[in-house]
């Protein structure tokens, strides 16, 4: 629902992931297909607006396609009225609306329509019903952030740290540099 600049490479790096389940010395033809779905509030490709996209490897001349086994598909749930009439034969849309639904009503109503978004608000709200699962839930979040911090913090206190050493070495190297002139010029006058 936010703004990820690095999305297509990370889709990419998702579906390619998801690629290659042979073991040594299978066929290749028994290879599965890696399919990645994401679902975003915003235009990849505002020049291009559409409700679903689907990409594949294809030639860039002719627009043969190269394989249907790596697919990246993409719904965008601000474009809903762009739904074609496939999209609705299939309730894409009325699962996008589902993905948009604000409220518990909304989600309620629009699982009316279909047996299986019914299905799944039922569960959806049997699982957020338990507040110990909820509030389990919310304290394994909040560790993870505080680790996150944590682990940030003690990354910058060692680049910190380092920097300091640098320094350090920095000075030490002027300071020797400098007590060697003054026993140059010492040795010098004493000379004299």
């Amino acid at each position: 629902m936010y703004r990820d600049a690095f999305w297509t490479e990370r889709s990419l790096s998702y579906v390619c992931r998801g690629f290659g389940n042979l073991n040594r010395g299978e066929e290749y033809d028994r290879v599965f297909p890696a399919v990645h779905t994401g679902f975003l509030d915003y235009d990849l490709f505002p020049e291009h607006p559409e409700f679903v996209s689907t990409f594949l490897l294809t030639n860039t001349k002719n627009g043969r396609i190269f394989s249907d086994r790596l697919r990246i598909s993409v719904v965008y749930l601000n474009r809903i009225e762009l739904a074609t009439e496939e999209d609705k034969i299939y309730g894409l849309d009325l699962w996008a609306r589902a993905f948009r639904a604000a409220t518990w009503e909304e989600l309620e109503m629009l699982s009316k329509q279909n047996e299986y978004l019914q299905k799944t608000v039922v569960t959806i709200r049997k699982l957020t019903a338990e507040e110990r699962i909820r509030q389990h839930c919310q304290a394994r979040e909040d560790f993870e952030y505080w680790e996150r911090m944590r682990a940030l913090e003690l990354q910058r206190s060692k680049e910190a740290l380092a920097e300091s050493q640098r320094s350090l070495r920095e000075k030490d190297a002027q300071l020797a540099a400098a007590l060697a002139r003054i026993a140059e010029l010492e040795t010098e006058k004493a000379r004299q």
